[in-house]
């Protein structure tokens, strides 16, 4: 899958506005620009058409259009776009979910562990 380059503009999405907030300071506090969404169908459509967008971190569990039909989507539109999904019961997830993402992460390690992943996924 793709490299994440060193400026990196990340797409977070998740239903907790809270979480969410949380996660874009941390991730703004390590010099990524961070667009936040808590709405997944709305992400996607942010992901399918800007050309900013270098990396997606994504929670799995949401409702509605829920994080595993939001990877399905960006991997059919920006089959090339790093996805980093995290979870609060990542056990539970399906094989099949975890092949659509770059990298799969526990939410109990929490948010400054999305920032290291993000550094992997660049390096």
């Amino acid at each position: 899958m793709a490299e994440v380059p060193r400026t990196t503009t990340v797409l977070c999405v998740d239903d907790d506005s809270s979480f969410l907030r949380l996660m874009q300071m941390s991730l703004e506090l390590d010099g990524y620009t961070v667009i936040t969404e808590n709405d997944a169908q709305a992400a996607l459509q942010l992901a399918a058409t800007s050309t900013d967008i270098d990396a997606v971190v994504t929670d799995f569990h949401m409702p509605g259009f829920s994080g595993e039909q939001l990877c399905a989507e960006i991997r059919r539109v920006k089959p090339l776009l790093p996805i980093l999904m995290f979870s609060g019961s990542p056990q539970t997830i399906p094989t099949q979910v975890i092949r659509t993402v770059d990298l799969l992460l526990d939410k109990a390690e929490g948010i400054p562990e999305v920032s290291a992943a993000l550094r992997r996924l660049a390096a």
